[in-house]
């Protein structure tokens, strides 16, 4: 096992062989705090952690996920809508089952679809409480996808914090 901390606003990494073809799961990390630095940070107000638990669609402009939010007090579907790139399109059985289907279109979620022989595995979760995704694919990939994701969360926290740590 390999482990890669950090202390900027990248993600803790954790790599493990998966057995049979030379396929690579990485585990990666944002804690709490980064979140609170980033463009995740409204999501920190309204709920707790969503949990993706499956994706529905991906087209190119987004990802349409079947998530499980577990909000902060007072907070509720609707909130969601003021966070920029998600929208929440239904609640599933009338809101009693607990689970919404949003659209997101974050960059990094755009991103994601278009890393070739690479799956990110859901369920992962975002949110206040960090984000945890869990990715698997071809090692061959894998920097290439750690360097888009590090561009990525750097330009994203720069544009946000404004100094990009």
């Amino acid at each position: 096992m390999i482990i890669i901390a950090s202390k900027t606003s990248l993600p803790v990494i954790y790599m493990r062989l998966s057995s049979g073809m030379d396929v690579r799961e990485i585990h990666l990390k944002w804690t709490a705090e980064t979140v609170a630095r980033s463009e995740y940070g409204p999501i920190a107000k309204i709920a707790h952690s969503l949990e993706v638990v499956g994706h529905l669609d991906i087209g190119e402009k987004g990802i349409r996920q079947l998530i499980f939010p577990h909000f902060c007090e007072g907070k509720g579907p609707q909130d969601l809508n003021d966070v920029p790139f998600l929208t929440v399109e239904s609640e599933l059985d009338g809101g009693q089952s607990g689970y919404l289907v949003v659209w997101n279109s974050h960059p990094l979620s755009i991103a994601a679809i278009r890393f070739s022989n690479i799956h990110i595995l859901p369920p992962y979760t975002y949110g206040g409480e960090g984000i945890n995704i869990t990715v698997r694919g071809c090692t061959s990939r894998y920097f290439s996808v750690l360097e888009n994701m590090q561009r990525i969360a750097t330009t994203r926290c720069r544009q946000s914090c404004g100094n990009g740590r």
